[in-house]
């Protein structure tokens, strides 16, 4: 007969980065085990956007796109593992931000703004 065992714990979200490129923002954690990706975002504290990757892993990049140059970004990772734990990180409750680029401000030599962590 075969045990089956319950899965109480959420897992553990590591550090939060965001990557802004021409247009984009990616913002990417770890995980402690598998587990899907969601981004919640918005120009203000309503959170009101959201991005998710489905797919379960350890590493995690989500893509939000359409950004607004020059406008600051506010969000919050959230991983869910198989069993439905539920994992927030939102900066100690301050929510992490960010400022979107114009796609005019990269160039091909650096496609990469800037890289932010543990804003």
């Amino acid at each position: 007969m075969a045990a089956a065992r319950a899965d109480f714990v959420p897992p553990s979200l590591g550090t939060v980065s965001v990557q802004i490129e021409s247009g984009t923002a990616v913002v990417q954690w770890d995980t402690d085990e598998p587990a899907d990706a969601l981004v919640r975002y918005s120009l203000d504290s309503s959170l009101s956007l959201a991005v998710t990757n489905a797919r379960p892993a350890t590493n995690h990049a989500v893509v939000l796109n359409d950004l607004v140059a020059g406008r600051r970004y506010y969000f919050i990772a959230v991983s869910s593992d198989d069993a439905g734990n539920t994992a927030t990180n939102d900066n100690q409750g301050q929510r992490f931000s960010f400022v979107a680029r114009d796609r005019r401000s990269c160039s091909w030599s650096t496609p990469t703004c800037l890289i932010s962590s543990a804003m």
